[in-house]
């Protein structure tokens, strides 16, 4: 399973490094490979080594003291991780979780919001989720996203400073919005397909939970940008203050019919 860990994140950058490299080399001369290459090594170590670290000091993060109220700490240990784990409430007033790390540890975020509408089978089911996802490397997989989204994203706000310096109101690029359209599918199959492998609670109870939580994100504002959205146990609405929504996961029906072949669950 140690392994296993890395294949995603692998395959992902993998796929990043021929869209770069093939292009270079048909249309290019030779010598291009060198410095793409050289910029793909700087990038790798970048993903790997420095990223995670930025995300975590950018978050208004406190360590979840271990006598905590929700009692997460003893839930966790329910979950029997098999790499390390630590818990954080996220500053902020409205009901989100995620998760995040690296190939070989995870840092999972509820804000004091979402712990007080949860149910502690539910706080149980979100945190064995989150635990199973880093377990198959699928938590640092979607860490490399958000990068990928954050560099995109500023990429394409640089392209249009231009116009942004004379809209009134501020709206999300054309191109960064037809890219997460683009990568939208295929994030989505994923979410479906760890949906299907998540062991321990039964379909119907992940159903309600997954319901339940996309519910809350469908009602609640969530001013949270589109690069952390792929990190979160369900899709909140992104750049909400922009009025921009992208769905990054699947919709509530389309994840309870996929588990329970039925909706609502």
């Amino acid at each position: 399973m140690k392994k296993n860990r890395f294949l995603p994140s692998l395959f992902l950058l993998g796929l990043i490094h021929l869209f770069l490299l093939v292009p270079t080399a048909l249309f290019l001369d030779w010598q291009y490979l060198i410095p793409a290459l050289a910029l793909l090594g700087a990038m790798d170590l970048f993903l790997f080594f420095v990223y995670e670290k930025q995300l975590f000091s950018s978050l208004p993060l406190t360590p979840l003291p271990p006598e905590d109220p929700w009692n997460l700490h003893s839930l966790l240990k329910k979950s029997s991780p098999s790499l390390p784990v630590t818990l954080y409430l996220i500053k902020v007033p409205y009901p989100i979780s995620l998760c995040f790390g690296n190939f070989g540890f995870c840092r999972i975020v509820f804000s004091e919001k979402l712990l007080e509408m949860l149910s502690p089978e539910e706080k149980e089911i979100i945190l064995s989720y989150y635990v199973q996802a880093g377990t198959r490397g699928w938590v640092f997989f979607f860490t490399l996203i958000s990068a990928l989204l954050k560099g995109a994203n500023g990429f394409f706000v640089i392209l249009n400073l231009p116009n942004r310096l004379f809209q009134k109101k501020q709206t999300m690029n054309i191109v960064f919005r037809l890219f997460l359209q683009g990568l939208s599918p295929f994030l989505r199959k994923i979410h479906l397909h760890l949906d299907q492998k998540i062991q321990g609670p039964s379909p119907k109870k992940l159903a309600r939970t997954l319901w339940k939580m996309q519910s809350l994100y469908d009602t609640e504002s969530s001013p949270l940008s589109a690069p952390l959205a792929p990190l979160c146990f369900a899709n909140p609405l992104t750049n909400s203050k922009t009025g921009d929504s992208i769905p990054l996961q699947p919709n509530k029906r389309q994840r309870t019919k996929a588990l329970i072949g039925a909706y609502p669950p």
